[in-house]
């Protein structure tokens, strides 16, 4: 009982409500409000990393010929610190980064272009979901490489579609 008093007390403290208040409107400023897509991506991003640890356990399980469950793949892999701190880190820099510094950029241009309704439709959100659109797909291709190391090769197909999408929005770059 006696944390319930502590975190009433720390809630209830006027320099943390400040303080909570001060880094929300921060975050809806450069990131906009937080909506589905944007709950979205985060989750993919989340999947993505789970299926690449399960995939790097089920690596090091068929490396030693050993059937068992992921879980003992994971702790194998993580004593052979094939699954440690500095991968994800660089996990964190390649990746969470520089889809936030997207995401930031194109909501601070969508405040900064006037609004423009086309056929009832509001061009400036255009950026946004285009860069969403495309790092979901990014998100979801990922995640099939990684179900496809594990062994499930069906996907492959899925994999080709997705890879075709990506080169007809890119331009083939």
């Amino acid at each position: 009982m006696e944390l319930n008093k502590i975190w009433d007390a720390f809630t209830q403290c006027w320099q943390v409500k400040i303080l909570a208040s001060t880094f929300i409107t921060c975050f809806t400023f450069f990131f906009g409000e937080i909506n589905a897509p944007m709950i979205a991506l985060g989750c993919l991003m989340i999947i993505d990393t789970v299926t690449k640890l399960m995939a790097i356990s089920r690596n090091k399980l068929k490396e030693l010929d050993i059937d068992a469950s992921i879980i003992t793949g994971y702790r194998l892999a993580f004593r052979e610190k094939l699954i440690n701190s500095r991968g994800m880190r660089e996990g964190f820099y390649s990746k969470v980064l520089p889809y936030a510094l997207m995401l930031i950029l194109v909501n601070l241009v969508s405040k900064i272009i006037p609004e423009v309704s086309v056929f009832g439709h509001d061009v400036t959100k255009f950026p946004h979901g285009f860069i969403s659109s495309f790092l979901a797909i990014i998100e979801c291709k990922s995640v099939i490489e990684n179900l496809i190391e594990m062994g499930a090769v069906k996907l492959k197909p899925l994999l080709c579609m997705l890879n075709k999408k990506t080169e007809e929005m890119t331009g083939g770059n």
